[in-house]
This record gives C-alpha cells, sequence and structure tokens, in this order.
C-alpha cells in the first residue's frame, strides 16, 4: 500500500500544479492577448495534440502495465529502449506529416510560425518518460519534473507576454518545457534506476506496432471526439467563439482530472493484482469506481453552487455569460471522465483493447454526426451538449462490459 500512497500523493500534487497554475496563466493570457488570439492558440494546441497522440502510441497506459510486470532488470532495459525506439522513429515522421499538412491547406498555413513552434511539445513529449516512472512506482520524479517544467514556464509566461505581439512566445516556451522534462526524465531514468537505452532492431520495433495498435487507435480516436467540437468551432463559427469555448473547457477538464491521479497511482497495483486473482481485482475495481463516483458528484454540486465565481476567477470578468453557459453544461465532464478513465484501464488489463478501440469508434462517430447539428442549435453550447452525451454514451458501454466480465468469473 505504501508506493500507492506515494504514487497518490506525487501524481495529486502535479495535478494540483496542473489545475493553479493555468488559473493563474488563462486569465492572464485572454486578458494580454484577447480572446480572438487565445481562441487561434487553443486551434494549434489542439492540431498538435493529435501528434502528440500518435507519437504516444498508446504507450501512456500499456507500457505502465508493461514494465510493472518485468521481473528482471534486463527485461526493464529492453522495454524502455524499445518504447523510447518507437518514439524517436514517430517523431520523426510526424515532423514530415505536419509539414506536408501545412503547406497544403492555407488554413494552416496561416499560422506556420505557431505550428513549428508548438512541435516542441511532441518532440518533448516523445523522450517524456512517465510510464516508465508510474510502472517502476517511482511516480514521485515524474511529478517533480513536470512540476520544475510547468512553474518555469509559467514564470516566463508572467514575465515576457505583454502585449499580442508576444503571441509566439506562448507555444515557445511551452515546447521548452515539454523537452525539458523529456530530457531530465532521461537522465533520472539512467541516473537513479541504471537503466541505459539501445537503439532496438527493427523486428522489436514492428512487434511492438502490432501490439499497441488498438491503444493508439483508441487514443486517436478519444483525441478527436475530445477536441472535434473546438476543430468544428474554428470552422463553423469564429475566432471568438472558439476562444469561449476553449476557456470553459480548460476549466471543465482541470476539475474532471482531479480525481485522475488516484487512478493513475493504483494501476500498478491493479496490474499485478488481475495476474494473481480476478475476484478480487473486479472487487477493488467496484470499491474504487464507487468511491471515484461519490467524490466527482460532491465536487459537481459545489462547482455548480459556485460556478459565476470560477468563471470570474479565471476570465476577470464578473458576469461572463458567453463562458458561463457553456460551463454549465461540461462540468458534467467531472462525473464521467474520471470513471470512464478507471474503466478504460480496467478494460486494458483484462486485454480488451479492441473493445475498448470500436467503443470509442462508435463515441466518435455519434460526434462528429451530431456536432454540426449541435452547432446549426445552440452554437458553443451544442457542442457541449454533444460532448457530455458522447460521453455519457461511453460511459454506459464501459460498465456493461465489466459488469459482464465480473459476471462470467
Amino acid at each position: 500500500m505504501k508506493p500507492i500512497f506515494s504514487n497518490f500523493i506525487s501524481l495529486s500534487a502535479l495535478q494540483w500544479v496542473n489545475y493553479i497554475l493555468p488559473l493563474v496563466t488563462f486569465p492572464y493570457l485572454v486578458r494580454v492577448l484577447g480572446v480572438e488570439i487565445f481562441g487561434i492558440l487553443a486551434l494549434v494546441t489542439a492540431i498538435t495534440s493529435y501528434l502528440n497522440i500518435v507519437v504516444d502510441y498508446g504507450f501512456n497506459v500499456t507500457a505502465v502495465n508493461d514494465i510493472a510486470k518485468c521481473t528482471s532488470k534486463d527485461k526493464i532495459e529492453k522495454g524502455y529502449s524499445s518504447i523510447l525506439t518507437v518514439k524517436i522513429i514517430l517523431v520523426s515522421l510526424c515532423f514530415v506529416v505536419m509539414l506536408c499538412v501545412v503547406f497544403l491547406f492555407d488554413f494552416f498555413l496561416d499560422n506556420l510560425n505557431l505550428y513549428l513552434l508548438s512541435f516542441g511539445m511532441v518532440i518533448g513529449r516523445s523522450i517524456t518518460t512517465d510510464w516508465f516512472f508510474l510502472g517502476m512506482n517511482s511516480a514521485k520524479y515524474s511529478a517533480y519534473i513536470n512540476i520544475f517544467a510547468k512553474l518555469i514556464f509559467t514564470v516566463l509566461i508572467l514575465w515576457l507576454v505583454n502585449n499580442k505581439d508576444d503571441y509566439y512566445l506562448v507555444p515557445l516556451f511551452t515546447s521548452l518545457g515539454y523537452i525539458a522534462s523529456g530530457l531530465l526524465s532521461l537522465i533520472i531514468v539512467k541516473a537513479k534506476f541504471n537503466i541505459g537505452f539501445t537503439f532496438q532492431k527493427k523486428h522489436i520495433v514492428k512487434d511492438y506496432l502490432k501490439q499497441n495498435w488498438h491503444m493508439f487507435v483508441t487514443n486517436i480516436y478519444t483525441n478527436i471526439y475530445a477536441t472535434v467540437g473546438l476543430i468544428f468551432l474554428g470552422i463553423m463559427t469564429n475566432n471568438v467563439i472558439v476562444g469561449y469555448y476553449s476557456i470553459a473547457e480548460k476549466i471543465a477538464h482541470a476539475a474532471a482530472n482531479l480525481l485522475i491521479p488516484f487512478v493513475q497511482a493504483i494501476y500498478p497495483h491493479m496490474s499485478k493484482r488481475a495476474c494473481s486473482n480476478n475476484k478480487i481485482f473486479f472487487s477493488e475495481v467496484k470499491i474504487v469506481s464507487i468511491v471515484i463516483f461519490v467524490f466527482s458528484v460532491l465536487m459537481t454540486l459545489l462547482l455548480f453552487k459556485y460556478d459565476n465565481l470560477v468563471v470570474s476567477i479565471v476570465t476577470g470578468e464578473k458576469d461572463n455569460q458567453s463562458t458561463l453557459s457553456i460551463f454549465s453544461i461540461l462540468i458534467f465532464l467531472v462525473i464521467t471522465t474520471p470513471i470512464i478513465t478507471l474503466y478504460v484501464h480496467t478494460l486494458i488489463i483484462g486485454k480488451m483493447q479492441k473493445y475498448v478501440r470500436l467503443a470509442t469508434r462508435d463515441a466518435l462517430i455519434l460526434s462528429v454526426v451530431f456536432m454540426p447539428i449541435g452547432i446549426y442549435w445552440k452554437s458553443s453550447e451544442g457542442v457541449s451538449i454533444v460532448v457530455i452525451l458522447t460521453q455519457v454514451f461511453l460511459l454506459l458501454v464501459f460498465t456493461y462490459k465489466i459488469i459482464s466480465l465480473s459476471r462470467d468469473l
């Protein structure tokens, strides 16, 4: 239990930093850059996130499970090197693809400098080893690295971004933070765990690509349906509306992610438990899901009561109805997000990656079909409703599957 508690404290500290620092930077950037430029940056970030999904290739979930099950230093080193090799290859391919897409479409070419600066996030993501630290039950290193990088990023933003002309510094500093995190994590892996990197052979790379295919596609589906609202708003409306939606979405996700560290902390323990006793494993999943549900409902009720205050703190406006109306809908993410995360981890441990992929694909299809209708109906509020409905769909599908698996024991 000690490693679980230690991981929980470390990941919770990181999550609180992720929660608090945006409360400082978001309002500042909205005021200094304006809603329109903030909306453009949000759109660039959303596009860049797709490249991060490719580089992650599902390893952010599956690699934790793989490392946790390793019984020798040689196996750990081989797994570590194999995953990094795949990531290095993927980041190189992503850069080529990004340049092709940007130069093919004027819609992207107008912000070429922002996309080039933002690609540093993808590079940093490719060499960051959070998955290794979690698998080794040493999440504290991941927390230390990320907190340090985010604090530096925040200081630079507040110090050097002073007017609208400084907008390009935001993706620049963000990228530098990601790259610094990646380099520090590589150094710690070598210094603290004596795990080195060797470029792996072609057949090993192929094996890892094949093994993680379902999780990779699932992550693509998840990222698309999570950001498709922002993309549709960017195409069908204007940057101001995108800005308001982005602000509300970031506040909602910050609250929804507060319970994620708990899921991440118990994940290595759950992986080992599933290997020894499936009945106890599913009993623990049931208990954890109830605990998460109770806390998430209480958080949602609290946010409903103080929604105007929360939005006012972030935007600096006392009665920002544009953001408030969106936030009052997206607030339900606080309930759905942590439980869905727990169930996805549970199904992956149970080797149900294909089921997760197909369910997420169906959610994406629903999202793409109904998103334009939502925009025509109620603009950004319509998008928010579609987002919540697709989350409810996923929650019901995953719940049904886990209940079925537990009954079959």
